[in-house]
């Protein structure tokens, strides 16, 4: 799957946006619904945004149906309101509501993935590092290896970025006549031999 659009979202948002609208007219106190936009609507994408960057145009619809639902009790209708939404997502110590920002669960879900492929032994952090710790390229390279969006997605966290042991490059680079995967242990692709950029 190449980069998350809109589109491709678009379900997810629906979902948010048909729960809320179900708990429209039930008679729910501030408190009831601030709890179940917390614990619920906050919830629903969490599983994708631990695999995509968001668009920020997504993430502010989203925030708006929860915000329309805690403020008026329907989704769909915007109500003039008396606290910003940056001091409601504050937590209750700080005099916030306790809700989360979704850009805040995305980044921090990538920054979580990141960190399983910098540290854990499992097949997958395996192959990310494998694929994605260095570049290997050869003096007539010129086919490039296509990125993950979910690599770029985690490259673009504060904690690759400023992390020393960050992926040198997104790219792997392979001979033109190489049907092979490269074998990063040893630096060879289907008999040819590999140099990694400094």
């Amino acid at each position: 799957m190449g980069r998350v659009t809109k589109v491709v979202l678009a379900p997810l948002v629906d979902k948010i946006r048909n729960r809320a609208t179900g708990w429209a007219g039930k008679m729910l106190s501030f408190q009831g619904r601030v709890v179940l936009a917390r614990h619920v609507l906050n919830s629903i994408p969490v599983h994708n945004m631990a695999i995509y960057k968001w668009p920020t145009s997504v993430i502010k619809e989203c925030e708006t149906i929860i915000r329309n639902f805690i403020w008026s009790d329907n989704p769909a209708d915007r109500k003039s309101f008396t606290v910003s939404w940056e001091k409601s997502c504050k937590p209750l110590e700080e005099g916030g509501l306790g809700l989360r920002r979704l850009k805040d669960i995305n980044l921090s879900m990538l920054m979580k993935q990141a960190w399983c492929v910098l540290t854990e032994e499992s097949d997958w952090a395996t192959f990310m590092r494998g694929k994605y710790t260095n570049s290997l390229i050869t003096a007539n390279a010129a086919q490039r290896l296509p990125v993950s969006h979910s690599f770029h997605a985690m490259q673009q966290t504060p904690f690759l970025a400023n992390n020393p042991t960050n992926f040198l490059s997104p790219h792997v680079y392979l001979p033109k006549d190489c049907k092979h995967s490269p074998k990063i242990s040893d630096g060879t692709c289907g008999g040819m031999q590999l140099t990694r950029m400094p």
